[in-house]
């Protein structure tokens, strides 16, 4: 699989990865509100042409009208669903794909300083950092150098 097919295929299931989570969260016996896990526990808004390089999470001040209309739509969809999520994750990838596709962009982080891992230092917590991992070689593993038969080769 080239890079482009395997990066819009890694969008497009990571989203609908996250639709799944978002209404995971709002029906728990503890229910998270669908708006506020849209802003705080997925990064979909980080994969629209709506992203400015805010965060969300971190609050939108000035707020981005077109995100919170965006917001508003999952949610219903979101908020109305029962039983298998499968149809629920295709329509919120009809709503979202729009906003994606005409901006989606194959990074190559290959030669990135940390390879796979990068830092946030919050501006909250100077005692604090936070670390995220990409792969930075899909659709190959990182580890692909490090397999040897069946066992990882530390």
């Amino acid at each position: 699989m080239d890079r482009v097919t395997a990066h819009r295929d890694y969008v497009t299931q990571v989203i609908r990865l996250m639709i799944w989570h978002v209404w995971d969260l709002a029906n728990r016996p503890d229910p998270v509100p669908v708006s506020v896990s849209l802003d705080k526990n997925v990064g979909i808004m980080g994969q629209t042409s709506l992203f400015d390089g805010r965060n969300p999470a971190n609050g939108l001040d000035p707020p981005i009208p077109e995100w919170e209309d965006l917001k508003s739509l999952l949610a219903s969809q979101i908020e109305s669903h029962r039983g298998d999520t499968g149809p629920l994750e295709a329509a919120c990838w009809t709503i979202l794909a729009p906003y994606i596709i005409p901006t989606l962009r194959v990074p190559d982080n290959r030669n990135r300083p940390y390879g796979c891992w990068e830092y946030d230092l919050p501006d909250d917590d100077p005692n604090c950092i936070d670390l995220h991992f990409r792969n930075a070689y899909r659709p190959e593993s990182p580890f692909r150098d490090h397999w040897v038969g069946s066992a990882l080769s530390l």
